[in-house]
């Protein structure tokens, strides 16, 4: 039976104000959990460009650090966040975005559901949610897609669980036991009617992107 974990979103209004620092940190040691971290979003940025329309949703938005980069691209952006002081810090960030306070373990609001986006984009929020978690996230962004609309994840994920364990060994000191990361073969098999492309850009990191079965 799959164990449910509660999001703490006041561990993350404490860790707010030193998030983007710590990101940096990790992304400049190339260590877990943000390795590649610049890379993935300059990555998500490019995949945008192929995507036809401007209008965004942010899964997980965190401090805006990935909506600012999209909305100087013309984009606009909506974001959903657990953790209200995270939200504080992508408003300042991003004063045009719209922001929403939202527990996306349990999927997207059905406000957001009735609205069509471009692409939606969840850039390492998504290992909070258990594998059923994921299952109902990911349905539900894919009702607020347009018809040509794609959703592309940034996030601790390898493709096989060879890499997963090599990754866990290596940073068995950093290793967080209560996160839930994507391995994309397994992925695969639990999503089969999505189709798949990962790109690998660290030894515990990448970019996925899912095309929903057409409706």
């Amino acid at each position: 039976m799959e164990e449910k974990k509660t999001l703490d979103a006041s561990g993350f209004d404490t860790w707010s104000s030193n998030y983007d620092s710590d990101v940096h940190e990790s992304d400049e040691e190339e260590r877990y959990p943000f390795a590649a971290y610049e890379k993935i979003m300059d990555r998500v940025c490019e995949i945008l460009e192929g995507v036809p329309g401007h209008k965004l949703l942010d899964v997980g938005i965190g401090t805006g650090k990935l909506a600012r980069k999209l909305m100087a691209n013309g984009y606009s952006v909506t974001g959903v966040d657990f953790s209200q002081n995270m939200l504080k810090e992508a408003a300042q960030a991003n004063p045009d975005a719209v922001l929403i306070t939202w527990d996306f373990s349990k999927g997207l609001p059905d406000y957001i559901k009735t609205h069509d986006y471009s692409a939606v984009l969840c850039n390492y929020a998504i290992h909070h949610l258990t594998p059923c978690e994921k299952k109902v996230l990911i349905s539900d962004m894919a009702k607020c897609l347009d018809p040509e609309g794609i959703i592309v994840i940034g996030d601790v994920m390898t493709e096989t669980l060879e890499e997963m364990n090599y990754a866990m060994g290596k940073d068995a000191d950093l290793w967080d036991e209560d996160e839930y990361y994507i391995v994309v073969d397994e992925f695969r098999e639990q999503m089969s009617e999505y189709h798949m492309e990962f790109e690998k850009f660290s030894y515990c990191s990448g970019v996925l992107v899912m095309e929903p079965p057409k409706r």
